[in-house]
């Protein structure tokens, strides 16, 4: 018996091994699968390589007829969609009823698209964090392809007749947290689907197919319901209430999301999707689906002031739309010189017999903002992409402002126990930023309590925190720093310094304090100051170099 022991002892242990494991799974059933997968298949997904998104494709909402709200997807006319629209939580606070349709098309796309924001309610008023709906609504017809966001294993899919209905969850390790090196472990999830085109445990890669949408579940109208949890998350999809709790609370279902039942636990175990998926979205996901085509370009009508005009009676333009230049905007000092035909061919010529040298694979020294994003790459104040892309055009975040700002300007990082605001984490990357921002009163949060980490940052709000971070604080002016702000507004001082010390370049007398700040002019705006910091000049011109 011994001798058979000896002789046999690896089969023998490989075969009470998988006894053990088939009789752990009669037992605990589902509990075990990941465990099961992990020993069974070792078929690993990909390294992460960005992302894509999880729809590509939705209704252009403002352009429907009465009659094609409810079509399924292969029911509309193909001219009817429009590219997935971009997800810009600088936008939300806008109630779609409050809307001119016929005016602001493309407004009424994005928050008719994204119903549901995160951390949103079910109010309809668009807004992040006054609610605990830790998910992203996407609207969008029933039978739209739904895509992996990532490299990933299919964990679990499930056909629940309630709650998430049919949804899918995949596994995506090592990724990337917002704005950071720093790589964890997350979870996506596609709920309320009327399709699975997916098995559990299956390998899939940025774009695959993964199933349709659908108003599976608890839904009330057709959507996909697109979640990323965390490491924290106990288990996925993860969700901030039982109805036990919201019951304590004297709360249904519709109403614990509205009074934002748990936002805390939600905010500590998910990440804002669709900002993380626009963060490192991957430049080579372009190609559109086979089941739905792109709008027809010659179809769409442009917009002018008399388009505008004609269908509102209630707009008074208040600018003329690429309007002529005049010999009294010529003269004005806010004007560019313009070059004479023969200037101009030089530089094209002396351009041409320069070496085009590559920064980031979208961004080479022929880019406006060349000088300055090379500077603070090499001083490593700003990263690219895993692709290996900049996004010069993306949009920026409170706290990715804040990051950058911190590290051009040398200060010293202070970290706090306990940031103090609802919607912010002790455990996420920005937490140091957001901790010194607030030690050093940099930036502060909303009135109503919240920091919006997520938040992307406008001009006027980061021209504050870029002064403030250098310890600058203007003077109050008398006379309107630009056309479109008045000396009285809160960040006129701000304004009219960046003006006089030419940190924030504008073609023309227009701040546009309510706009977006994009990654190309952080750098650029940020590398002026430093530049001006060194140099102690007057202004910042392209002849001072550090």
């Amino acid at each position: 018996m011994q001798n058979f022991w000896q002789e046999h002892k690896h089969f023998l242990k490989g075969l009470i091994a998988t006894l053990l494991i088939t009789a752990a799974v009669g037992i605990f059933g589902e509990q075990t699968g990941e465990f099961m997968a992990t020993v069974l298949d070792f078929e690993k997904p990909e390294p992460f390589d960005g992302t894509a998104l999880p729809i590509q494709e939705v209704p252009d909402w403002a352009n429907l007829a009465g009659n094609e709200y409810k079509l399924l997807a292969a029911q509309l006319p193909l001219e009817k969609f429009v590219e997935l629209p971009n997800y810009d939580p600088v936008i939300f606070g806008t109630a779609v009823a409050d809307l001119n349709w016929s005016v602001s098309q493309d407004l009424a796309n994005q928050l008719v698209t994204y119903a549901v924001p995160y951390m949103g309610s079910y109010e309809l008023n668009s807004r992040e964090y006054e609610g605990s709906h830790l998910a992203v609504d996407i609207k969008t017809p029933i039978g739209t392809p739904v895509h992996a966001v990532a490299n990933g294993q299919v964990v679990k899919i499930a056909e629940a007749s309630s709650g998430f209905g049919k949804h899918i969850v995949i596994k995506h390790p090592d990724a990337p947290m917002l704005n950071e090196n720093e790589t964890v472990t997350l979870y996506s999830i596609y709920a309320h689907l009327s399709k699975i085109s997916v098995t559990k445990n299956q390998i899939v890669k940025r774009g695959d197919l993964i199933g349709e949408s659908g108003n599976s579940g608890t839904s009330t109208t057709p959507h996909l319901h697109f979640q990323i949890d965390n490491e924290n998350a106990p288990w996925h999809p993860w969700w901030p209430f039982s109805s036990a709790e919201a019951s304590a609370a004297g709360l249904g279902f519709f109403d614990g999301v509205s009074a934002g039942l748990g936002q805390a636990e939600a905010i500590k175990n998910t990440i804002n999707p669709m900002l993380w998926v626009q963060r490192y979205l991957a430049a080579d996901v372009t190609e559109i689906p086979p089941e739905m085509h792109a709008a027809d370009a010659e179809t769409i009508e442009p917009v002018t002031t008399e388009t505008i005009a004609s269908t509102s009676e209630t707009v008074t333009p208040t600018a003329k739309l690429e309007e002529e230049p005049t010999e009294e905007t010529a003269d004005s000092e806010d004007s560019n010189e313009p070059i004479e035909e023969n200037q101009e061919s030089a530089f094209v010529e002396a351009a041409a017999d320069k070496p085009i040298e590559s920064i980031f694979t979208d961004v080479d020294s022929t880019h406006l903002n060349a000088k300055a994003i090379k500077y603070l790459k090499e001083n490593e104040i700003i990263s690219g992409y895993p692709d290996g892309s900049f996004q010069p055009d993306q949009t920026v975040s409170r706290v990715e402002a804040l990051k950058m700002i911190l590290l051009g300007l040398g200060i010293e990082l202070q970290p706090m126990l306990n940031l103090g605001f609802p919607d912010t984490s002790n455990q996420q990357w920005y937490s140091v930023y957001v901790g010194t921002a607030v030690n050093k009163s940099i930036a502060k949060g909303y009135p109503d309590g919240t920091f919006g980490p997520g938040n992307t940052v406008n001009r006027a709000e980061y021209l504050k925190i870029l002064l403030g971070s250098a310890l600058i604080a203007p003077d109050s002016v008398d006379e309107n720093p630009y056309a479109d702000v008045s000396a009285d507004a809160w960040f006129a001082p701000f304004a009219a310094y960046s003006k006089l010390k030419n940190i924030f370049p504008l073609t023309e007398n227009l701040f546009e304090g309510a706009k977006g700040v994009t990654r190309a002019e952080v750098a650029e705006t940020l590398y002026r100051l430093i530049v001006l910091r060194t140099t102690n000049a007057a202004s910042y011109s392209d002849e001072l170099e550090i």
